[in-house]
C-alpha cells in the first residue's frame, strides 16, 4: 500500500515538474519570439502539447472596435478540414463572429472554463440551427473549453479546445497560465508597435531625456544620438550616426569589460548589468566618469544607452568621508527626486529635488512611506510594495506613479528603484522623474489625431476605408450626404460594391484588388450609386493599408465630378 502511495506521489511530482518545465520553456520562447512572425500558429502548436490527444485547438484574435473574434490558427482538425469547411461554405481560417457583451466579461478574466453550450456557445449562436445539428453529429466533438487571451482586462483574443468524446481537460490551470503569458506577450508587442507608429513622439522624448542618449547596433555602430550626447562628446550627430562606434568613447582600461557586456547582452545573458560605471573620453581627450544605463530594445539586436556624467559627483564622493553629508551632497545634484527607503518601507532621507518637486520641507519626508506622497486612489499601492520588495532583493524596478504636491496638485512620475547600502543597512534608492511634459507631448499627439479626423469630416469629398473583403470600415461626414446613407448604416457593414453602378462594379472591384496587390493604379472614373438608386460620376483614388506587414484594406478619396461633366 505504501509503495502504491509512493508511486502515485512520484507520478504527481513528475506531472507537476512537467508543467513547470512547460511554462518555463514557454516564457523563454515568448521572450525571444520574433515580433514580425505570426504568433498564432505557435500558440496552437504549443497548446497541443498539454491537451488530450485528438483535441482541436482554435486560436482567435479580438477586434475591440467591432467586438468580433476572427480565427487565425488551428490545430488537430487534420483530414476533417475539407468536410468542416464544406459545411461552413467557406474557409475556416479568417472566419469571424460577433461577441455579445455579456460574453466579454468571462473572456476578460483569462480563466479557462467549459463552454456548456458547446459549438453553439463557441460560435455565439451565429450559425443556422440545421448546421449545428449536422456539426454536432460528427463524432469528432466532445466537451468544449475556452479561455480569453486577456492581460489586465485588455482582451487580445481567445483560444478554444474541442475535446474528443469522453476526454477531460485535466490541466486547465496550466492552460490558463500559458494563455496569460501569451496575453502578456501580445500586450507588450502592441506597446512596441504603438511606439513605432508614434515615431515623432519617440523622437521628441528621445531628444528631451536630459541625459546623453544613444541607440547602438549589434556591430557597435552608433545609430542615433540626441543633443545631450552631442554636448557630452563634442561631436555633432552627423559625424557620429552610422559612422562611429561607441568603443571610440571608452578608455582602454574599461573597453574589454564593456565589449563583453555588449555581446553577452545580445546573447540573452541574465548576468549582464544594466547599470554600471565607466570612464568616457570625448573628442578632445578629456576623461569623464559616467554611469551607463543600458537596455535592449525589444524585438531587435539594438540597445539604448543613457549616459549620465557623474564626474563632479565622483570628485565629491572621493573627497568626502563616508558620512551622511556625502550622501546629501550626492542626492542634491539630481534634479529628480531621490529617496532612501529602509527595509521597513519608510523614508530615511530625501534630496533637494524631492523638496522642490513635492513642495514639502525635508523633515516632512523622514519616516513617511511612498503612500504619503501618492495621489489618493490613483496608484496600486500593493503593486508598489511588491516593486520595493523585489528591489530590496536586488532587482531593478521601474513603474509609473501619480504623486501629489503640497498644493494638492496631482502629477505623473516615472519611478526607478535600485538596491543600495546606506550606513550598513540594505536600502532601496527611489529616483522619481516628473514626466508632466512628456505626458503633454503624448496628449498633443492624440489631439493631433483627433484634429485629423475632424479635418477629414470637413472635406467636401468622400473619404473612405475598406477592408480586404470590400466592407466599408470608415467614411467621413460628406459620404453620408453624397450617398444618402446614415452613419448607422455605414457602421452596420455596407459593401463598397453597393456604392457602384452594376455595369461598373466588376471593373471597380478588380481595381481595388490591384491596389491591394501593390500595383500602381491611377484614379479611375465610375458611376456612383446612391441609396435612392440615382447615380453620379466620380473618380476613385486609393492606396492600400498595411499593418504588421499585412495588407488589411484600402483607403482613399471619391471625387464627385458632376460639375465637370456639366461643363
Amino acid at each position: 500500500m505504501r509503495e502504491k502511495d509512493s508511486e502515485e506521489q512520484g507520478e504527481a511530482l513528475r506531472g507537476y515538474q512537467k508543467n513547470i518545465d512547460f511554462l518555463s520553456d514557454a516564457v523563454e520562447q515568448l521572450a525571444d519570439f520574433p515580433r514580425d512572425k505570426d504568433i498564432y500558429p505557435y500558440i496552437a502548436k504549443t497548446l497541443k502539447k498539454i491537451t488530450p490527444k485528438g483535441t482541436i485547438i482554435l486560436v482567435n484574435t479580438f477586434d475591440p472596435d467591432k467586438k468580433t473574434v476572427t480565427l487565425k490558427a488551428f490545430a488537430g482538425i487534420g483530414s476533417r478540414l475539407p468536410e468542416i469547411e464544406n459545411l461552413l461554405g467557406r474557409s475556416l481560417h479568417g472566419i469571424s463572429f460577433p461577441v455579445p457583451d455579456p460574453t466579454l466579461i468571462p473572456m476578460r478574466t483569462g480563466e479557462c472554463r467549459e463552454l456548456s453550450g458547446g459549438i453553439r456557445e463557441l460560435t455565439f449562436g451565429a450559425l443556422p440551427e440545421a448546421l449545428y445539428k449536422t456539426i454536432e453529429a460528427i463524432p469528432l466533438f466532445g466537451r468544449v473549453f475556452g479561455a480569453g487571451i486577456s492581460w489586465k482586462g485588455t482582451l487580445h483574443g481567445a483560444v478554444t479546445f474541442i475535446l474528443p468524446p469522453g476526454r477531460e481537460l485535466e490541466n486547465s490551470r496550466i492552460v490558463s497560465s500559458f494563455v496569460r503569458q501569451v496575453a502578456n506577450y501580445l500586450q507588450r508587442r502592441q506597446a512596441d508597435e504603438d511606439l513605432i507608429r508614434s515615431e515623432n513622439l519617440y523622437r521628441t522624448i528621445f531628444e528631451n531625456t536630459g541625459t546623453a542618449t544613444i541607440i547602438v547596433r549589434e556591430d557597435t555602430t552608433i545609430e542615433l544620438v540626441n543633443k545631450g550626447f552631442e554636448n557630452l562628446s563634442g561631436y555633432v550627430k552627423e559625424d557620429v550616426e552610422g559612422k562611429m562606434s561607441w568603443t571610440e568613447f571608452v578608455v582602454k582600461e574599461d573597453l574589454e569589460r564593456m565589449k563583453r557586456y555588449h555581446f553577452l547582452r545580445r546573447q540573452g545573458s541574465k548576468f549582464v548589468p544594466e547599470i554600471y560605471e565607466f570612464r568616457y573620453t570625448d573628442r578632445y581627450g578629456d576623461v569623464r566618469n559616467c554611469i551607463n544605463y543600458i537596455r535592449m530594445i525589444p524585438g531587435t539586436t539594438k540597445s539604448i544607452a543613457s549616459i549620465l556624467d557623474v564626474t563632479e559627483l565622483k570628485k565629491t564622493e572621493e573627497a568626502l568621508t563616508e558620512s551622511e553629508a556625502s550622501y546629501i551632497g550626492l542626492f542634491n545634484t539630481f534634479k529628480d527626486s531621490v529617496f532612501i527607503l529602509g527595509s521597513d518601507g519608510k523614508l530615511r532621507n530625501a534630496n533637494r529635488g524631492a523638496v522642490e518637486m513635492f513642495g514639502f520641507p525635508l523633515e516632512f519626508f523622514i519616516g513617511k512611506t511612498l503612500e504619503t506622497l501618492s495621489a489618493p486612489g490613483l496608484n496600486d499601492l500593493a503593486q508598489i510594495h511588491e516593486h520595493i520588495t523585489r528591489a530590496s532583493d536586488g532587482d531593478f524596478r521601474m513603474f509609473g506613479f501619480r504623486g501629489r504636491r503640497s498644493s494638492g496638485q496631482d502629477f505623473p512620475m516615472e519611478v526607478r528603484l535600485y538596491p543600495c547600502m546606506y550606513f550598513g543597512e540594505q536600502v532601496v534608492i527611489a529616483i522619481g522623474a516628473d514626466i508632466t511634459e512628456r505626458k503633454k507631448v503624448e496628449a498633443a499627439l492624440q489631439e493631433s489625431e483627433k484634429r485629423f479626423r475632424e479635418l477629414t469630416d470637413l472635406l467636401p469629398q468622400t473619404v473612405y476605408e475598406v477592408d480586404t473583403s470590400g466592407r466599408i470600415t470608415y467614411a467621413n461626414r460628406f459620404a453620408f450626404e453624397a450617398f444618402g446613407y446614415s452613419r448607422e448604416e455605414f457602421e452596420s457593414g455596407l459593401q463598397v460594391a453597393q456604392m457602384i453602378h452594376p455595369d461598373d462594379r466588376n471593373r471597380a472591384l478588380q481595381n481595388i484588388q490591384r491596389v491591394m496587390r501593390g500595383e500602381d493604379v491611377a484614379g479611375d472614373g465610375y458611376r456612383a450609386l446612391r441609396k435612392d438608386g440615382t447615380t453620379f460620376p466620380v473618380i476613385i483614388y486609393g492606396a492600400r493599408i498595411i499593418r504588421e506587414n499585412v495588407v488589411v484594406g484600402m483607403r482613399g478619396i471619391v471625387a464627385d465630378i458632376s460639375g465637370h461633366n456639366k461643363n
